[in-house]
């Protein structure tokens, strides 16, 4: 049995584990998945994968499963904001500035809101056990889907990021989008 790191309803989020190597290889094989995430000419093997993504002592990144009830739903990471980054993008280089990274990996659940309740409890959970007060975000200016998401998130555009990501052959601009908690869930907790 598995402890989840937070929950929302039938949304779980646990640590990655090795167990999940085979569900990520599905998913970062899958050209839907790879069209956002990735690029379609990136090829993973399951050791590509366990390197990549499975966690390492003083690993600053927390690579965790989403689940939907017990499902395998999609990937999380989320990591504090290193100060040359902070610099860069002008936010509070404080400890409080978190980034995180996702993907919803069954194609077929997409649209349905799941991402955006997935981000909002991945934010609600920064926030109550790391203090976070700023959460990024930085999608591929074309990935209206999951701007759409962010935004239902209570993110927000602060600025484009000109050939910020490498992906399928092309540098493609991203958007830096923040999350900031309201100030009455600050006060509370």
């Amino acid at each position: 049995m598995h402890s989840w790191l937070f929950s929302e309803r039938e949304l779980h989020v646990r640590l990655l584990q090795g167990e999940d190597i085979d569900i990520l290889w599905q998913w970062l094989n899958d050209p839907q998945v790879l069209s956002w995430y990735g690029g379609r000419d990136q090829t993973f093997s399951r050791n590509d994968i366990a390197a990549k993504y499975l966690p390492r002592r003083g690993d600053p990144i927390t690579a965790c499963l989403a689940l939907q009830e017990h499902q395998a739903l999609g990937y999380l990471q989320f990591y504090r904001l290193p100060t040359n980054t902070c610099a860069l993008w002008k936010i509070p280089d404080d400890g409080t500035s978190w980034g995180i990274d996702l993907f919803i990996g069954r194609t077929n659940l997409w649209g349905q809101g799941l991402g955006t309740r997935l981000v909002t409890a991945t934010c609600r959970y920064l926030l109550l056990t790391h203090q976070a007060r700023v959460v990024t975000v930085d999608p591929m200016v074309d990935n209206k889907r999951a701007i759409r998401s962010y935004e239902k998130s209570g993110f927000q555009i602060a600025t484009r990021l000109e050939r910020h990501q490498n992906h399928e052959g092309a540098w493609r601009d991203s958007w830096l989008m923040t999350w900031r908690p309201h100030p009455s869930d600050i006060n509370s907790h």
